[in-house]
């Protein structure tokens, strides 16, 4: 591929040009009135905290009755027990999306600034899983805390940042303004905000504009991310669009020998002349969407009858739900996590483990990414485009809509609209090898034509941690 400058390998992420020609402004001060206003909003939002924060405490020993991990570590929930660091880079990946998202990013951290500690903080179990299964002992980790000025503060003194970077849109107030308060500099990466979190963040502008404010960069990962940040009142010097730092992905080195180690102890299995079957994926899938996984998988088998549904809830906590489920509709499935094998005569194999989404995505012939039956906004396509998986949506895709819309119009992915279009969008594509894998080979096209994001993002940090 030819050599690029950077606004060409953005491709379809180039900066507006009214952003691009506006050269350094001076900053926009707040009036004494936003400042007034700000003052009390951030003052309920502390006060409205502490009213919840027993409640939110309850909460996560009653989600732990199934998973145990919500309880585990609770101190850290209020920056009590916390490593003692000094300079160390602090990355905020929500929870598993985020943190599996941010994995090409925290490598090039590690080997960009190897005198830094990286702590990276999350806010559910599955996340903090993933991070121990994919960093080790590399980087350290805690649980964020809740937003109150007393936690922010603790946090801050306890760990000593160079650099605050938030993955994503998570835009937390007193933490924020603590950072500034300290002179800490404060990234919000691959930023995005669709058009609802826009219209939620506007009821709240007299606490959103004057956090954006504060915040050192945002680099946003579309020109519509961007135009609605600019219009919840950042500055137009501290926001640009870098491109999304999904289209980095990096596949594991080993993926490929753990995929022909399933397939090959499935032929093993099979009689002799036996085709492999049509394997696909429903991953990432909400409460509600599993029934139409279901109706889909069952009307698949009555045109593909070697069709084999790779079933993988979003949340560790649904497993045994879903596997009751498909016990209540009469499906024949195997555990994942008890066979670690493809299956040679159930309907379904439930993916009932963790970090495996990958593996599964390259073993799979198509993909139905989750999120999308449900109103939830969808999940990242670009996993499944990156393992060369023909990859369906549903008709939900509003956290995605400009990956999503450019996917689209490069006719890289299909969507559906309920379960009877993507079971007859599967028998298509089950019953077209050609077809198949010119879905692939666009979708892999549209990653490869869009990666740099991460590269521009690793500069932008080096740059704030400079000026720190």
């Amino acid at each position: 591929m030819k050599e690029t400058n950077q606004s060409e390998a953005l491709g379809q992420w180039k900066q507006p040009n009214n952003i691009q020609g506006q050269g350094q402004l001076p900053p926009t001060k707040p009036n004494s009135t936003t400042k007034l206003s700000y003052f009390f909003a951030r003052r309920l939002y502390s006060l409205l905290l502490w009213i919840i924060f027993p409640f939110a405490i309850l909460r996560l020993f009653w989600k732990s009755r199934e998973n145990p991990g919500y309880r585990a570590r609770i101190r850290e929930r209020m920056a009590l027990g916390l490593p003692r660091l000094k300079g160390c880079i602090l990355v905020h990946a929500v929870s598993v999306g985020e943190t599996v998202a941010a994995v090409p990013f925290i490598e090039k951290l590690l080997e960009e600034f190897p005198s830094h500690d990286i702590l990276i903080t999350s806010t559910t179990p599955t996340g903090s899983d993933r991070v121990k299964a994919l960093f080790g002992g590399r980087v350290e980790h805690c649980f964020l805390p809740f937003d109150t000025n007393l936690f922010a503060s603790r946090l801050l003194k306890k760990v000593k940042p160079s650099i605050v970077i938030i993955i994503e849109t998570e835009i937390w107030p007193n933490l924020i303004y603590q950072c500034d308060r300290k002179n800490i500099p404060v990234l919000l990466a691959n930023a995005r905000m669709s058009e609802r979190s826009y219209k939620g963040y506007n009821k709240v502008r007299q606490l959103t504009a004057p956090t954006l404010e504060r915040i050192s960069q945002i680099a946003t990962h579309a020109a519509p991310d961007l135009q609605r940040f600019l219009a919840l009142g950042a500055p137009t010097t501290k926001a640009q669009v870098i491109g999304s730092i999904k289209f980095d992905l990096q596949i594991p080195a080993n993926l490929q020998d753990k995929r022909k180690e399933l397939i090959k102890s499935l032929e093993a299995r099979l009689p002799e002349g036996q085709e492999l079957p049509f394997i696909w994926v429903a991953a990432s899938t909400h409460d509600g969407e599993e029934e139409q996984i279901i109706k889909a998988a069952k009307e698949l088998r009555k045109h593909v009858p070697n069709a084999v549904c790779v079933l993988v809830p979003r949340h560790i906590e649904r497993f045994e739900t879903v596997a009751r489920l498909l016990d209540d509709n009469d499906v024949s499935y195997e555990r994942f996590s008890m066979t670690r094998e493809l299956p040679d005569t159930a309907e379904v194999l439930l993916g009932d483990t963790m970090g495996e989404l990958l593996l599964f995505y390259s073993i799979a012939d198509t993909a139905f990414v989750g999120g999308s039956f449900a109103p939830v906004g969808g999940h990242n396509v670009l996993e499944s485009l990156a393992c060369n998986t023909a990859t369906i949506v549903g008709p939900h895709m509003f956290n995605f809509q400009t990956i999503h819309d450019l996917l689209m119009e490069n006719k890289a992915i299909i969507q559906v609209a309920d379960w009877k279009q993507l079971s007859e969008q599967l028998q298509r594509l089950a019953t077209n090898d050609i077809l198949r894998q010119k879905l692939s080979e666009r979708g892999e096209d549209v990653v490869r034509s869009n990666r740099g994001a991460l590269d521009r993002l690793v500069s932008l940090t080096q740059r704030l941690i400079q000026r720190s």
